[in-house]
Order: C-alpha cells, then structure tokens, then sequence
C-alpha cells in the first residue's frame, strides 16, 4: 500500500517574506524569483528562505522596502485614513512620511487590522494613494475618526463630542489646515 503527499502550497506570510528576502540580497533576477516564489509548495519555501538568509544584503541604496517608496505621485499627507475597498467593507490605512533620517523622502502605507499594522506591498502602495486621493484625504481622514474614535490624523483618542462627530481633533485640524 503506497500513500502519495500532497504538496501544502506555501503560506502568503512565507511567499512575503520570500519577496522581502530578495529585494534585500544581492541576487540576479529577483523580479523572476518572485514570480517563481508563487508556485512553492510549504517545505520548499522554508528552504528557499533559509537559502536566502545566507546571501550577502545589497548595498543600502540598492533596497526597497515593501510599503515604501520615495517617489510615489500622490500628496496624499501622513495620517489615518477609511475608504471603501474592492469588496464594499471600510479599510483603514495609515500613511508615514518621514521628515528626516534615513527615511525621509519615503512613503509608507500600512493597513490596519483591528489595533495592529500590516505592511502594504510596494506594488499597492500607488494604488491604495489613489484612492485616499478620489475619497480626498479631509474626508477620508474624518471618517477614520468618526469611524474608530481616534483622531484621524494623530491617531489620538477622540473624547470630545464635536470631535468625535467630526472625526478630528481640533488641534490636528488646525495643523492640517482643514475646516473642523
């Protein structure tokens, strides 16, 4: 009696990291890699990233980061934002521009999952941009907050009544220029 394996396709959590192992080593062709990391089964991605993790990091001005970018085409600014996903339910984001240090210039966007932060996929990062910017960033912002009752722009508990119709605090309004 033989019994044959089925082969697990690897996890989503495996294939990304797999993808932010190559965009950090010194490897020819990670654009095919990554491509080639979507058809692993479970066992070959866990060799795949044990391979990687031995290969030398690129120089620093050779890395991306996932979620991140320098030059994106959106002035979308950093706060907390709602807008209505593919699926019809409310997605929340998180949007950091740092003003200085080795990120400033970059971009990055997270999606919130209840009180924790997923990293956004490069790949994504213009898209999900886009549509802060349709929904328009005040409104988008405003509604994270009457939403969750955090400030959203500072992420800041909202206690005042007037704040929490508004969705912002009145000191960040004043910051964002935006009427409250």
């Amino acid at each position: 009696m033989s019994t044959t394996a089925t082969a697990i396709p690897a996890t989503g959590p495996q294939v990304d990291y797999i993808r932010d192992l190559l965009d950090e080593r010194a490897v020819e062709n990670p654009d095919a890699l990554k491509e080639q990391a979507k058809t692993l089964d479970k066992r070959m991605a866990s060799r795949w990233i044990a391979r990687l993790k031995e290969v030398p990091k690129r120089h620093e001005s050779q890395r991306h980061q996932r979620g991140s970018t320098p030059s994106v085409k959106s002035d979308v600014p950093a706060g907390r934002y709602a807008v209505t996903g593919e699926d019809g339910t409310t997605d929340f984001y998180r949007v950091d521009r740092p003003a200085e240090g080795k990120w400033a210039g970059y971009v990055f966007v997270k999606l919130q999952i209840s009180d924790e932060y997923q990293r956004i996929p490069l790949r994504n990062v213009q898209t999900i941009l886009d549509k802060i910017e349709t929904a328009g960033p005040e409104q988008a912002s405003k509604r994270y907050g009457r939403e969750l009752g955090h400030c959203g722009v500072c992420g800041r508990t909202l206690t005042n009544n007037d704040s929490i119709e508004r969705g912002i605090g009145p000191v960040c309004a004043g910051k964002m220029d935006w009427s409250f």
